[in-house]
């Protein structure tokens, strides 16, 4: 605006550079009317308390924060804590009658921007090149390295979480694995048989004193029974501290196993799993949805902080559908008749990451205490032997990054950068980067390089082999697997079935020979949320051959569901194409809150496309016939 030009379109490289140097002193804040927006906040704050407590919250008596995600909503853009303007957290915790920790210390008016921040700043204007064709967008990438520009800016270098060493990670994965696997059972039973105790005691022995000496020598019989089946490290057990360890030690150790296993193998930050305090959010009752009946695959709803996208699926791992099991069985020995809810929000209120007082078990599902890690995770740190020092929980998620990016040969940043859930590809670029990661980046390699039996490739290996065989399976045998993969491998089996005699057409011969079909053509299986992709990129023919290939090498991060629809290295089924359904309807309600009547066409149209695209699967898949599920003996026609 201010040099007249009113079209991104005409935006040149040189106008871009302008406004960075423009922006530079403070910030994007600058070119906003950010602080007149702010000062009216604070007004309004006076006059209205109930808008003060829900812009800021007070903590120990001594400080105040702001919630940046409210803040957000009421600027209508992205604004973290770096960005606040001094005179806003001044005023704010005046109106708290607090004094916030350092707020006196600058007395600019707004506090300097930090690396990350500019960071953010020119990933967004890089943004603005990549909105669809009908929109009006820049035709060039204006800072093709946001984290370059970012130093170049002078912002305050930001201070990084330390990575968590291999040694450390080993020591509390195989003490998580533990408590898991091996503990979690009696810990379970403990808790069952102390409610059970506790609620016959109550009502027997009502009013007298002694309710709880009876209980407590009833549990502490049972753990002695327990501790010669488990390896408790603890001599005696009781509900109280007063006559041994108390039971709820044991289920904060088990709580911390569970969010350490869970943290690392989802990559997730430490409120989205455990949802601390009052935040509405972490890993509660009914959040694993299977995603396909064919395989044991199962996808995670989980919260997603930083960003926009708020609640969101993605994929469980096993160790996570094994934890979340555990953690279930453990709220249902405490609440033994508690449903789940009926609503997502009834349901996400049922926080797995709790444990139960005397109130909770005599029936207050009110009075289940939250899990903090920082207050609860010591004791399980102390026993794998990892120092106290090293109880950062952000570690959990750059040791998932580290070995993801430089464990394996050819690891795919835009991958990698979905899963963390970053808001583009310069956030997650600081795993390669970074000086203190590829140090860290060094010692795996050289620790691999001494492990003569591969035991990682091998094991790698086994586990996609067992994934090809389980959707190999549900392409000869459901009613529901689709895609032009599928289609071929059904073509593969009538020339076979025409050529070649099989006794009574034995599926595990005949499984066989398809295998072969796939090792000689260099298939292997990736999956994505429409679908399974088998083009190996090594391979020379799928290359040239894949829908969303360029110069002879597949490229998955321009794929999607208009160009995998088509591919010939695509296979499907009813329950992948639940997740475009999903998407389509995202894309309506993203339309119907579009204030630009083009953007909210182009919307519109690709979920329509994408509906289109469900319709003509959901037909050839009911038309289809699955080999393997024919009456013996039926002819295959010719």
């Amino acid at each position: 605006m201010k040099n007249r030009i009113y079209k991104l379109a005409d935006v040149t490289l040189d106008d871009m550079r302008r406004l960075a140097l423009e922006l530079q002193p403070k910030g994007w804040f600058s070119a906003l009317n950010t602080e007149a927006e702010l000062r009216e906040l604070v007004r309004r704050c006076e006059d209205d308390k109930a808008l003060l407590l829900q812009v800021a919250s007070s903590h120990d008596g001594a400080t105040c924060s702001i919630s940046s995600e409210r803040l957000s909503s009421y600027l209508g853009y992205v604004v973290t804590s770096r960005e606040y303007p001094m005179f806003l957290r001044k005023e704010i915790a005046g109106l708290m009658q607090k004094v916030t920790v350092g707020a006196e210390r600058r007395s600019d008016d707004m506090q300097p921007w930090s690396e990350a921040s500019f960071k953010n700043c020119f990933g967004a204007l890089n943004g603005l090149c990549i909105l669809p064709a009908t929109l009006d967008r820049l035709s060039f990438e204006p800072f093709a390295n946001a984290r370059l520009h970012a130093r170049l800016a002078n912002g305050i270098p930001d201070g990084r979480t330390a990575n968590l060493t291999v040694e450390d990670a080993a020591k509390l994965l195989a003490e998580s694995l533990e408590w898991l696997y091996n503990k979690a059972d009696a810990v379970i039973e403990l808790v069952a048989f102390w409610r059970e105790t506790l609620v016959g005691t109550a009502s027997e022995y009502k009013g007298e004193a002694n309710v709880s000496t009876r209980v407590n020598a009833a549990i502490r019989e049972r753990y002695a029974e327990l501790k010669s089946r488990v390896d408790f490290p603890y001599e005696v057990a009781s509900f109280t501290t007063a006559t041994g360890e108390s039971i709820s030690l044991l289920v904060k150790n088990l709580l911390t196993a569970a969010f350490v296993l869970i943290a690392i193998t989802q990559a997730r930050r430490k409120n989205e799993v455990v949802g601390e305090g009052s935040r509405p959010w972490g890993i509660y009752a009914a959040c694993l949805e299977k995603i396909d009946p064919d395989i044991d695959a199962y996808a995670l709803d989980i919260y997603i902080e930083k960003t926009w996208n708020a609640w969101m699926k993605m994929p469980a791992s096993a160790l996570t559908v094994h934890a979340v099991d555990v953690l279930t069985r453990l709220r249902a020995a405490a609440l033994p008749g508690e449903e789940v809810g009926t609503s997502d929000q009834d349901r996400r209120a049922q926080k797995l990451f709790s444990f139960p007082g005397s109130a909770a078990l005599l029936g207050d599902a009110s009075a289940m205490f939250g899990f903090s890690f920082d207050e609860h995770s010591g004791e399980l740190y102390s026993l794998a032997g990892v120092a106290d020092s090293e109880r950062k929980t952000h570690m959990f998620r750059r040791f998932f990054a580290l070995v993801y990016f430089y464990r394996w040969e050819h690891p795919k940043l835009q991958a990698l950068s979905e899963f963390l859930a970053h808001f583009d590809l310069e956030t997650t670029r600081v795993y390669i980067t970074d000086p203190a990661m590829r140090d860290k980046a060094d010692r795996i390699e050289a620790l691999h390089r001494h492990r003569a039996d591969c035991f990682p490739e091998q094991e790698m290996s086994e586990a996609q082999r067992h994934y090809a065989d389980a959707q190999l399976d549900a392409m000869l045998t459901s009613d529901g697997a689709g895609g032009p993969m599928t289609r071929r491998v059904h073509r593969w089996i009538q020339r076979i079935w025409r050529h070649v005699e099989f006794p009574d057409r034995d599926p595990a011969t005949l499984k066989s020979e398809i295998r072969k079909q796939f090792k000689s053509r260099g298939y292997a299986p990736t999956p994505m949320s429409h679908g399974v992709c088998w083009a190996e990129e090594s391979g020379a023919r799928v290359g040239l051959r894949g829908r969303c290939s360029k110069e002879g090498t597949i490229r998955r991060e321009l794929a999607g569901v208009d160009i995998c629809g088509a591919c010939v290295f695509h296979s499907t089924s009813s329950s992948f194409l639940l997740n475009v359904e999903q998407d389509a309807k995202r894309l309506d309600e993203q339309a119907a809150l579009a204030t630009d009547p083009r953007e909210a066409q182009v919307l519109r149209a690709t979920a329509s496309c994408s509906r289109e695209l469900v319709e003509l699967e959901l037909s050839l898949i009911q038309r289809q016939r699955c080999p393997l599920t024919k009456p013996p003996g039926k002819k295959v026609p010719e």
